[in-house]
């Protein structure tokens, strides 16, 4: 029909069974962008508990139903929301140390900025790493 037609975009690239996946990838996007808003602002620990709580979900999800047709989208996905709980992991793990720099340097041996530094090298390495092995897919299907 017409309306299967123009709306191919949002379900062509997923496999039959993983057909409504982009409606929970909405709700995900919808959850990290709006509803942790709703949370009290001075709770800024717990809005990023709920953030990363949600992209752990999902990268579980991805992980375990790969619903994308090809293998390589599945891949860029999962590598998508493993940045994602990084990125997480790293903010809450600053608001500690932000709140308490003792108990930082106690704990992890590094100060606040110290830490913030081995998880931006961390963070940028990874993306490196994704960025060669990405390069590399593209010329093997060329």
């Amino acid at each position: 029909t017409k309306w299967v037609a123009s709306t191919r975009f949002l379900w062509a690239d997923y496999r039959p069974e993983a057909s409504l996946w982009e409606v929970l990838e909405v709700l995900r996007k919808l959850t990290l962008t709006c509803f942790v808003l709703l949370i009290d602002e001075r709770l800024e620990e717990a809005r990023t508990l709920v953030a990363l709580l949600v992209s752990i979900l999902f990268l579980s999800l991805q992980m375990a139903t790969q619903p994308f047709h090809r293998s390589e989208d599945n891949w860029l996905a999962t590598m998508a929301y493993l940045a994602l709980v990084v990125v997480y992991l790293t903010v809450l793990l600053l608001k500690m140390c932000e709140q308490d720099a003792v108990v930082c340097e106690d704990s992890f041996g590094l100060s606040p900025a110290e830490l913030f530094s081995t998880f931006a090298f961390f963070g940028m390495g990874l993306l490196l790493l994704h960025l060669l092995l990405v390069h590399r897919l593209l010329l093997l299907l060329l």
